[in-house]
């Protein structure tokens, strides 16, 4: 008798074992699948101020504006986090410029690097956390809330206005995929589990 009890749970612990380390699998190729396929900016302000917070969003509408042209040739993330590192001098003066004419005089940082995000819906998108690669923008010390849109493809508002266009919907499903596309705009109670499961093995 207890050979047999000993056995199930055997049995059931590596049923289970296979399980966990599918969902592992599946969450990880998820992660990096999005992580590959799209490029993020990511803005930090100086503190939580009033008027740090208010330079961010008008340095986030400056740069959103003027770097917009220097990604519409971009077939894949890869070129875009590409044309994004050889242009870092320029956002960095763009944010400079911006931050000066406000009657400040934070310093500025332009990165390109991995950074690990938490899940944000941009209208009917949700992007599950994980690690992205991002174009990042450090002002001052870069100690207040932060602001993130996505760069490639094109999903950056300005204005606090959020209007992803059809054609923008289009891009995304053509750079991330149909599965991947699904999974991140899809309300069908199926798609949602799997989401929450790269949501969760992510965190």
């Amino acid at each position: 008798m207890r050979t047999k009890i000993k056995s199930g749970f055997i049995c059931l612990f590596s049923a289970l074992t296979l399980i966990f380390s599918g969902m592992f699998t599946y969450a990880e190729n998820v992660n990096r699948d999005l992580s590959g396929k799209l490029l993020r900016l990511h803005i930090l302000a100086n503190s939580d101020s009033e008027d740090d917070q208010e330079l961010k969003l008008a340095v986030r509408d400056k740069i959103i504006a003027e770097t917009a042209v220097l990604f519409k040739d971009a077939q894949n993330a890869d070129d875009a986090a590409r044309i994004a590192e050889e242009n870092a001098a320029l956002i960095q003066k763009i944010a400079e410029d911006e931050i000066i004419s406000r009657g400040f005089d934070y310093p500025v940082s332009v990165n390109l690097e991995s950074t690990r995000f938490p899940t944000k819906e941009y209208g009917k998108i949700s992007l599950p956390r994980g690690e992205y690669r991002a174009v990042r923008v450090l002002i001052g010390d870069a100690k207040g809330k932060n602001w993130w849109c996505v760069m490639y493809p094109p999903l950056c508002f300005t204005n606090g206005v959020l209007d992803i266009s059809d054609k923008s919907c289009e891009a995304l499903r053509s750079a991330v995929g149909k599965e991947d596309y699904e999974l991140i705009t899809s309300d069908e109670p199926q798609i949602k589990i799997k989401f929450k499961i790269v949501e969760l093995l992510n965190g």
